[in-house]
């Protein structure tokens, strides 16, 4: 499972994907509780994943100074301040030379080794706070697709990983967890009528972005629900013991030598 990023670059190349138009409330309420976490004598920011820069831009209308880095040229070009299109696991940046860096919903994505590398230059560059907002308690199976071409599994949004509290408490050495908030509450599957619907329903998720991890073939939509699906559906819809969580978790860090 814990594979590179770089299977659905397809969907992060394709600027249609970026912008107003894809721009959704849960997005928006992500961008407020970030901009309201960001300490306010942080006067300079870098920002890792920025896609179309709408947290940059954000962050630099609350009179900072805010750096957008990604390493899709495509969401780059839509930003008009101040970007850089570089590699996370190799920032162009002095050490400690920013007072925040914001890095949303891209840990996720890592494999161990870039997630390892991207941690020490988050904390290389970053001189006071680091603020990092995750999947709260993801349960990766809901994401679950599998390959219509060669039959692998993946997850559709390339998530590699699974983030709580206490995995957060300790993720930067030399840096203490200041403060932490928690999102929307989200409503899951059941896992067990989850792996009926799966493994006998043979009804994956779905997204049409997706590409498989393994042979690159695009995710194809599904056919039209048999009654093993159908009824998992039913009764998941009618149950009273769906998982529930609240995310993205947001957790603030400031340094401590």
């Amino acid at each position: 499972m814990r594979r590179s990023l770089d299977y659905n670059q397809y969907y992060y190349e394709q600027t249609a994907n970026y912008g107003g138009a894809c721009w959704t409330p849960k997005e928006q309420r992500r961008l407020e509780m970030v901009c309201a976490l960001a300490p306010e004598a942080a006067r300079t920011v870098l920002d890792i994943g920025s896609g179309g820069g709408e947290l940059v831009e954000a962050l630099r209308r609350n009179c900072r100074w805010a750096v957008a880095t990604d390493c899709s040229p495509a969401p780059m070009a839509r930003y008009g301040g101040e970007r850089v299109l570089c590699d996370d696991q190799a920032l162009p940046f002095a050490d400690e030379g920013f007072d925040l860096v914001t890095c949303t919903e891209v840990l996720e994505h890592l494999d161990d080794e870039r997630y390892e590398r991207v941690l020490g230059e988050i904390r290389r560059v970053a001189r006071r706070w680091v603020l990092i907002s995750v999947p709260n308690e993801e349960d990766l199976a809901q994401t679950l697709a599998k390959c219509h071409a060669c039959g692998h599994y993946y997850t559709l949004y390339g998530h590699l990983r699974r983030f709580d509290r206490a995995l957060m408490q300790n993720l930067l050495p030399s840096f203490a967890v200041v403060r932490e908030e928690v999102g929307d509450e989200d409503v899951g599957y059941n896992r067990a009528l989850l792996w009926v619907r799966q493994h006998m329903g043979r009804r994956w998720a779905y997204w049409k972005c997706a590409v498989c991890a393994r042979c690159g073939a695009p995710a194809r939509p599904p056919r039209r629900r048999n009654p093993i699906v159908l009824g998992c559906d039913f009764m998941n819809n009618r149950i009273p013991w769906r998982p529930r969580r609240r995310t993205p978790l947001y957790v603030l860090y400031r340094r401590t030598s």
